[in-house]
């Protein structure tokens, strides 16, 4: 689990380092739009390279990890509470309340992810997940 996870951590920063390496690349299939859709454009690739750090390490350690080894309620429990009870509320207090630009929003409807990562890691250090599927025998 260790091992798996510390590939992931390598890997997903690797990802992340190409893609920023790739946005003006990436950036010019929105040539054509104003100079607003553009920085837009330009914030949230940002924001979404930073993600894909989080959200890697969370399919490795909820599903790869704690699936794997037979934990199937944490990782249900896990999803619920980091959907509803941060990104949902969060993404709605920095849209409506807040009026934040886009580039937030999307950050904080993301967020989920830093909160299961967060359950994740708590949950893995407790070694619960490790559940012995077959009996002895």
């Amino acid at each position: 689990a260790i091992a798996l996870i510390l590939w992931t951590v390598i890997a997903s920063l690797a990802m992340s380092l190409i893609l920023m390496a790739l946005k003006p690349a990436l950036m010019m299939v929105y040539s054509g739009e104003g100079a607003e859709v553009l920085a837009v454009a330009d914030d949230v690739f940002t924001v979404l390279a930073a993600v894909l750090i989080f959200r890697s390490l969370n399919v490795t350690m909820v599903v790869g990890v704690l699936r794997a080894g037979g934990d199937t309620t944490a990782p249900i429990v896990m999803d619920l509470a980091s959907q509803w009870l941060v990104a949902i509320p969060l993404s709605y207090a920095c849209a409506a309340i807040f009026g934040l630009p886009f580039p937030w929003i999307f950050l904080a409807f993301n967020s989920e992810e830093m909160a299961r990562q967060v359950m994740a890691l708590i949950r893995l250090r407790q070694f619960r997940w490790l559940i012995q599927i077959k009996p002895d025998g």
